[in-house]
């Protein structure tokens, strides 16, 4: 028997807090709710159509509500083709379907990806590059959920964002879209790059955590960062992060956390932003883009010398140059 999909909006019991849109299964008579991060206010959903609401007064809101639909649109997509999958394997229960989706994800299936990958590997010989798909799949275990990152929309929104008004949110917002940009890269090695890190073409540091050696090529939204900057630096460093009095990049990081969580309410985000959540988010939204797991992993920077000597070695320059020009390009 096949399970109906819906949406369901739960509002809060407490006056003007938002409430929550969770994902209804029916399947063989029982029903079950997954809960979304999604969390509109009651006036933001029609219970007939089950769909967002928009009000035309309110422009940042309206970006970030069509992100909150755009995205369920995917979350939806994910969910059947889960049912697909599992029905296509003889029959199954609500419990079973909502811990796949909730448990094996992006919400989306990711690891049961890996696992039947690694099965494949493996029955074909191809044992290194299986454990190459294992060693990923522990590392994103940690490492990403959707609770750290965002998705595709709310980086278009943050970067619609009007922000002149505030010369030091409007940095703040451009920082975090340099870290994105840079796939992920840690904002103390974002406030230590310099122009001398910068050589024909690329961006080249050496990441503070690993001391691995990585290079980005400058794309040009990275470059018009930089040059609207340019006359607010000090000492040859690419952005304005240190100041002569103040070179302290954990005092630094700590205004920029702040900050970010200003943004993050002016966008009415449910979590807010912080430092590592561009890195989560490049991630992200390079699986959402079906960008290969071994050049994620290759993009951002491997944890140790055992886990790079894993990973495929010939993954090339070109290939990361690639997927990160497809991640950023935002649309």
């Amino acid at each position: 028997m096949s399970t109906s999909v819906k949406l369901k909006f739960l509002p809060s019991k407490i006056k003007d807090k938002a409430g929550v849109i969770c994902l209804q299964l029916i399947h063989n008579r029982k029903v079950r709710l997954i809960r979304t991060r999604f969390r509109p206010f009651s006036n933001e959903w029609n219970i007939q159509t089950d769909s967002i609401v928009f009000h035309s007064a309110d422009y940042e809101r309206n970006i970030f509500l069509n992100s909150v639909k755009n995205e369920l649109e995917n979350e939806l997509q994910h969910l059947r083709n889960l049912i697909r999958m599992l029905e296509s394997q003889g029959d199954y229960s609500t419990d079973e379907l909502a811990d796949h989706f909730t448990n094996n994800s992006m919400n989306g299936c990711l690891f049961s990806f890996i696992d039947y990958t690694v099965k494949m590997l493996k029955n074909n010989g191809q044992t290194k590059t299986a454990t190459t798909y294992i060693t990923v799949k522990q590392s994103f275990a940690r490492f990403i959920t959707d609770k750290r990152a965002v998705n595709e929309q709310t980086i278009i929104a943050l970067k619609k964002m009007y922000l002149t008004h505030n010369v030091n949110l409007e940095l703040t917002r451009d920082l975090f879209l340099f870290s994105f940009y840079m796939r992920g890269i840690s904002f103390v090695d974002m406030a230590n790059l310099k122009a001398d890190n910068v050589r024909n073409g690329y961006i080249i540091y050496f990441r503070s955590k690993t001391k691995q050696m990585l290079s980005v090529r400058l794309e040009p939204c990275m470059q018009e960062i930089i040059d609207r900057y340019r006359n607010r630096t000090i000492d040859d460093y690419l952005l304005p992060v240190f100041t002569l009095r103040n070179r302290s990049h954990t005092s630094h990081l700590r205004t920029y956390n702040k900050r970010l969580k200003r943004i993050s309410k002016m966008l009415g985000l449910e979590k807010p932003l912080s430092s590592y959540v561009a890195r989560h988010s490049w991630a992200t939204i390079a699986l959402r883009k079906k960008v290969p797991i071994e050049v994620i992993s290759e993009g951002m920077g491997h944890e140790n010398e055992t886990t790079t000597r894993i990973y495929l070695a010939s993954i090339g320059q070109y290939v990361v140059d690639k997927a990160n020009a497809k991640i950023i390009r935002l649309v």
